[in-house]
């Protein structure tokens, strides 16, 4: 083998290396990663009414929080306890605010409260768009 050739084949060897990696390196910066959603639906259990039940466990609501990625949940702004501290924030972020209120949060950042939308499809569009992916 020349060394014309084999200079070549180490060029070649490290272009595709390269390649490699840049395909599979890690996205720079938190704005580029795919933050995952965490909704939670706060309310009060002893004012929910048959419209808000439909409207939170809607076949098109949960098929948007599985087709997303979604980490879904509803509590009670009274509840506590070892099993809700992973949602504890939400229900910090709703104290004093109307119910049933929608908390969204992507990763670590500020929680967003909206009131729960009327209908399982606007609250299935909020949660598409909210994801965003």
């Amino acid at each position: 083998m020349s060394k014309f050739q084999k200079f070549f084949a180490v060029l070649l060897l490290c272009l595709f290396a390269g390649g490699v990696y840049l395909r599979h390196a890690e996205p720079l910066g938190p704005h580029s990663a795919k933050m995952p959603l965490t909704a939670v639906v706060v309310e009060d259990s002893a004012h929910r009414t048959p419209t808000i039940g439909a409207v939170i466990s809607a076949a098109e609501v949960l098929a948007v929080v599985k087709e997303k990625q979604i980490a879904w949940h509803v509590v009670d702004q009274a509840e506590s306890g070892p099993d809700l501290a992973e949602v504890q924030w939400a229900i910090a972020a709703a104290k004093n605010k109307p119910l049933p209120a929608l908390v969204l949060r992507a990763g670590g950042a500020k929680a967003k409260i909206l009131p729960l939308p009327a209908t399982a499809a606007t609250l299935a569009a909020t949660l598409r768009a909210a994801a965003g992916h």
